[in-house]
């Protein structure tokens, strides 16, 4: 086994890695890791949508137990009632929710506000409803607990700041831990072997971070969002070593999934749906994944069903997206490899592994 397998099979069973990481902020209520301050208090994107979906739908919750359940990373979805008094005893307010409707807790135009407002609350209908089995709506809730959007950042970055093509790898390296560490939570995936979720994640990790990198760019038009703070336009994009064709497939994809304005629990099951890729190299036990990847596809066809019933082809519209960002994976692979042969980048040994 190379060195760089023993990082992966180190966060797979242990959840860290050897390389530093920039990462200082905890969130109040659960301790995971998070960038910023949400309806008043540090908190990650899980905790956050969480508080806010809770509020906008009056949502009353009761606890099986003492409500004295222990609130942590690894089981804040196991007590509703208990979290949701966590987020009040930590100090988020049920009022900073009723005045932000936009995706963040960030100001934007009205149309933004008004696409992000149809995304959530389409999200907001699903959690708890009656027209979902228990099956499916359990693991929507906790893929959607997963912080599937997290974010890469540096110290010192600055919106508008342009970054070279070392700190972009930085950037990569992140990505492959948080690809990492969320792979290893998703439902069914600790069933596999720890070689075929090494085989899975080294498959599929270039799709996973292609899809990531054009989800959080919806909302920066012929931009891509590589870290916080860092949005980059065409030509600054080319300045990091990313060919034309990249740059244009890149814009291409962003704009298909921006134009059936996928929401975000369509993205967090096509990241589940991409991962669990039955034909991945070095893959031993393939019937079990493609039960996996089945059952996934079935809560995407039903969620679509349910709540988007005048839209007979949005499921084939999502799927469709797959062979393309196959693709777009594919020509990032390719532009790794030749910037990798002409010396422009170092890259660590893990980030080599699951980008070549």
């Amino acid at each position: 086994m190379s060195s760089s397998d023993s990082d992966i099979e180190e966060i797979i069973l242990n959840g860290s890695c050897s390389a530093g990481s920039n990462e200082s902020n905890v969130c109040a209520i659960c301790g995971d890791h998070c960038l910023g301050y949400h309806y008043s208090v540090l908190s990650c994107e899980g905790c956050k949508g969480f508080f806010k979906r809770s509020v906008q739908m009056n949502l009353e919750y009761r606890c099986k137990y003492a409500q004295a359940c222990v609130v942590d990373k690894s089981s804040r979805n196991a007590c509703q009632y208990c979290r949701f008094q966590k987020c009040l005893k930590c100090g988020m307010k049920r009022e900073a929710v009723r005045d932000d409707r936009s995706s963040g807790g960030k100001n934007s135009s009205k149309r933004q506000r008004t696409r992000e407002g149809n995304s959530e609350e389409a999200r907001n209908k699903l959690l708890l409803s009656p027209l979902l089995d228990t099956e499916h709506q359990k693991i929507i809730d906790i893929i959607m607990g997963l912080q599937p959007d997290r974010i890469p950042c540096r110290p010192g970055s600055v919106s508008g700041k342009d970054i070279g093509i070392q700190e972009q790898l930085d950037c990569t390296f992140m990505e492959v831990k948080f690809v990492i560490e969320w792979a290893k939570q998703v439902p069914y995936f600790n069933t596999l072997t720890v070689e075929d979720q090494m085989a899975l994640l080294k498959s599929t990790f270039i799709e996973i971070n292609m899809l990531r990198l054009s989800y959080r760019s919806m909302k920066y038009p012929n931009c891509m969002y590589f870290a916080d703070g860092i949005v980059l336009d065409r030509s600054q994009i080319k300045t990091i070593g990313w060919g034309n064709e990249l740059v244009q497939m890149s814009m291409d994809f962003t704009s298909k999934i921006t134009a059936i304005q996928l929401n975000d629990i369509e993205y967090a099951l096509m990241k589940v749906i991409v991962l669990t890729y039955p034909d991945a190299i070095g893959l031993v036990d393939k019937q079990s994944v493609i039960k996996i990847q089945t059952r996934f596809l079935n809560v995407l066809s039903r969620y679509v069903s349910v709540y988007y019933p005048h839209d007979k082809r949005r499921l084939s519209k999502i799927l469709m997206r797959l062979p393309a960002l196959r693709m777009f994976g594919a020509k990032a692979q390719e532009n790794v490899l030749i910037l990798s042969l002409e010396g422009a980048i170092q890259m660590d040994e893990l980030v080599q592994e699951m980008m070549l």
